[in-house]
């Protein structure tokens, strides 16, 4: 029989975002009889670390420091790296979001890995000339580049310079049967302090600029003149918490604005709320709105990245412009106050995300495994 095929995904750090929850639900179902599967933290373990462990994945956690300075003591992270690759016989280095795909290709490379693979995740448009040079550069030493949506994949060709004969779209994937559980939800407003006539608008995330939560309580604040009966859900931590507080007192809002912070019951959270909100500013493909899809929720997301890839606009909820708190609020109100399009278009979002499942994900990614891993020559020992 033959011998797994080691893999080595490579990541920043766990901690709760989609990415890394993306992980948590691919890993444990590749193949064990084909794949070996390792996961290697290059700064820190973060949130999600004890999960993987508990889904029998193996955490490797690498200290690396995460500066990215190509000083002395960085290169020797990489050969450090470099080494921990060849000694434990790696045959697929798969590394993902900025940081892990510049310092895992380089180490893979170093090792002699036979594939090395990078994920791009998000239509990064931060990246400057620097970055962009690096990815490029990188790009020759990679057999593959996956992206998670077209969108992306545009992204990456024009305006990074990838070679378009490097990219393959796998689009991300979400655990459909987790979504679609029994929940007492009235009893799960109860713990929020929610009344069961209340209709509750959710948006999940972490409180990043990126994700447009100010145009969220902006579009709050407009709903809430029409229906004061309506409470906004914001799931998710991060650095502007007070800030976001602050704004929810100024607009006078905050009676009707919950900060749930973060948790692990997304599918209970969903389940009793009544519209799910996406309010980016820059994305490549949410897995909250795979998710809000999945627990048969209308979704109202901004047009960037690969949301419009996801969502049939009218149909499975609705696509707006970014930065629009008017049109985040009218469409909100237009659901909100129909409950027969609530129920029409939350079966047909789940009816569309069948499209999206995390066995899909799984699927394509062994299959672009096994290609690539049938293209070279394995050093089994």
């Amino acid at each position: 029989m033959n011998k797994p095929v080691k893999v080595l995904r490579i990541i920043p750090s766990l901690e709760m975002g989609g990415v890394e929850r993306t992980l948590t639900s691919i890993l444990p179902r590749l193949d064990k009889r084909r794949y070996k599967v390792y996961l290697c933290c290059l700064f820190k373990r973060d949130k999600l670390a004890d999960t993987m462990e508990s889904l029998n994945v193996p955490i490797i956690n690498f200290k690396m420091r995460a500066r990215l300075d190509f000083d002395g003591k960085y290169l020797m992270g990489i050969l450090k790296l470099a080494r921990l690759m060849k000694k434990m016989q790696i045959d697929i280095v798969h590394t993902h979001l900025y940081r892990a795909n510049i310092a895992g290709r380089i180490a893979a490379k170093l090792a002699g890995v036979p594939v090395i693979i990078a994920n791009e995740h998000n239509i990064d448009s931060w990246k400057k000339f620097p970055q962009k040079l690096n990815d490029r550069v990188l790009a020759g030493i990679t057999n593959k580049i996956i992206v998670v949506s077209d969108a992306v994949k545009d992204f990456y060709i024009n305006k990074i310079g990838i070679p378009e004969n490097k990219i393959i779209t796998i689009h991300n994937g979400v655990d459909i049967l987790k979504f679609q559980t029994n929940v007492d939800t009235n009893k799960k407003r109860v713990e929020f302090g929610i009344k069961s006539d209340d209709k509750v608008i959710t948006i999940i995330g972490r409180l990043h600029q990126q994700k447009g939560h100010c145009y969220f309580l902006k579009a709050a604040q407009i709903i809430i003149k029409k229906n004061p009966n309506v409470k906004f859900l914001i799931v998710g931590d991060g650095p502007l918490e007070n800030r976001l507080r602050d704004m929810s007192n100024n607009l006078k809002i905050a009676k009707n604005v919950i900060f749930a912070g973060l948790r692990n019951d997304i599918p209970q959270i969903l389940a009793m709320s009544d519209v799910s909100v996406l309010a980016s500013l820059m994305e490549g493909f949410s897995i909250t709105v795979l998710e809000s899809m999945a627990a048969e929720k209308p979704v109202i997301a901004t047009n960037v990245g690969g949301n419009s890839e996801i969502i049939e606009h009218e149909k499975t909820g609705f696509i707006i412009p970014a930065q629009s708190p008017e049109d985040l609020a009218s469409y909100s109100l237009n659901i909100i106050n129909n409950q027969d399009l609530v129920k029409k278009m939350g079966q047909e979002a789940k009816k569309r995300v069948l499209n999206f499942s995390i066995d899909k994900m799984v699927e394509k990614t062994e299959n672009l495994y096994e290609s690539l891993i049938r293209g070279v020559k394995l050093d089994r020992g």
